[in-house]
């Protein structure tokens, strides 16, 4: 039985407890921000003395914030042959690392986003580009050719950057 994060029923730490307790991942979305997920998954972790994976660029930061965990970033995870039965995990690890070592036989629960894995995976494939974790900026020249031969003709296009002024200026 797979979790969804869904706060109208329970709260996360009771999801995640309930989650442990039947060894399942929790799915979330990515419009799920900011809703504490992770400081539920470290101190759950802490009361446990439970590891938690989390991705391996973001493990110093984690270290830093959460000393009282055992912090194991996602790639150095694979190698470890004594690891306990019981991970968990935060969002960002990737799915396949999650289900190799359930194939090992270890209990895996926390939080997965698909989504999320998948647009830092593409991006750091070369698949997509970086500007989809942040909006793209305006189109600020725009340059017209008639024929190969012709001149350029290059227009400016000045766009608004104060949310107080009104309309895009040309």
């Amino acid at each position: 039985m797979a979790f969804e994060l869904n706060l109208a029923h329970m709260s996360i730490s009771d999801l995640l407890e309930k989650a442990v307790e039947s060894n399942e991942v929790i799915y979330t979305r990515a419009n799920q921000r900011r809703l504490g997920k992770t400081k539920a998954l470290m101190s759950y972790a802490e009361i446990n003395q439970l590891p938690v994976i989390v991705p391996e660029r973001l493990k110093r930061d984690y270290l830093k914030r959460y000393p009282k965990v055992r912090i194991l970033g996602d790639a150095e995870v694979t190698y470890i042959d004594a690891l306990p039965l019981i991970l968990l995990c935060d969002e960002g690890v990737p799915k396949r690392t999650i289900e190799e070592l359930k194939t090992r036989g270890h209990g895996v629960s926390g939080f997965l986003n698909e989504s999320l894995e998948d647009s830092v995976m593409n991006a750091v494939n070369g698949e997509k580009s970086i500007i989809a974790f942040r909006k793209a900026n305006p189109l600020l020249l725009k340059i017209e050719l008639m024929d190969v031969d012709s001149e350029l003709r290059t227009k400016a296009i000045v766009y608004n950057r104060h949310p107080y002024e009104k309309g895009n200026k040309e």
